[in-house]
């Protein structure tokens, strides 16, 4: 992917070129009628050179299984865990648990797990390479990856003339969220090329949110003839997020979605 972005035209475009490389190995194998084991490896390799942030690097690499587990003819289980290592950063452990119960024209759901988000080259090496930063965003090396752990609970129902209604109870409890932070030339981790007295906003992990939020949707699917079909999509989505931290406003939204 080629970028390019002027912030006006005096200033010097950023022009910066990323790529991305992924492999992917994967191996399943079926135990009995009930229990089905997947086993596997991803590989990331995401680098960028740019005129702004400097030319990097960083590898992705997670070994993971996933087992599926059916109990009779109505539950299903899916337990699976992923080891995540991020460059040079600490090992992510990220397990998650899917179940599922079918009875007649209804189906019901939950599941729960960890997720990660690592930070990316901008908020890593902002403003890196330039020779003379006088004030702006500052990209910092020692980010942790932001972390959420989600919990959710649903309903299903499928009705005889191509009708689905679903219902979604869910709430994600984030941390380590990164964010800019107005920060003093003199508490600048790295100050290569910063100026004395400048105004910076430093890249920090230093926010908890949590989100409670319920999903209401309905999808239709009408028959034309045999080749042709038309789908409907409609729903609503309420959300509500309070930070942990800072004593920052909570935000409710209410969302349709088409």
């Amino acid at each position: 992917m080629k970028d390019e972005y002027a912030f006006n035209k005096a200033s010097v475009p950023n022009q910066s070129n990323s790529s991305l490389f992924q492999a992917l190995f994967s191996f399943q194998q079926t135990v009995s009628e009930q229990i089905s084991i997947v086993t596997g490896f991803n590989f990331q390799k995401k680098s960028i050179a740019s005129n702004d942030r400097g030319n990097h690097s960083i590898n992705t690499a997670a070994p993971f299984i996933n087992l599926i587990q059916k109990i009779g003819s109505h539950i299903s289980l899916q337990p699976s865990l992923r080891l995540e290592f991020i460059g040079n950063s600490k090992a992510e452990l990220i397990p998650q648990l899917n179940a599922s119960m079918k009875l007649k024209d209804v189906q019901l759901r939950a599941s729960g797990g960890k997720s990660i988000r690592d930070a990316d080259f901008t908020e890593r090496f902002n403003n890196y390479n330039k020779q003379s930063v006088k004030s702006g965003r500052i990209g910092f090396l020692s980010l942790s990856a932001e972390q959420s752990w989600t919990y959710e609970g649903g309903v299903d129902w499928f009705s005889t003339n191509g009708i689905k209604l679903s219902g979604t109870f869910f709430q994600r409890f984030h941390t380590r969220l990164i964010d800019w932070v107005n920060t003093p030339f003199a508490e600048m981790p790295r100050k290569d090329n910063l100026v004395s007295g400048g105004i910076y906003a430093l890249a920090k992990n230093i926010a908890e949110v949590n989100t409670t939020g319920v999903e209401a949707d309905m999808q239709m699917i009408k028959k034309i003839n045999n080749q042709q079909s038309i789908l409907f999509n409609g729903g609503l989505i309420w959300l509500h997020s309070k930070a942990a931290k800072n004593n920052l406003p909570s935000i409710s939204t209410l969302t349709p979605v088409f």
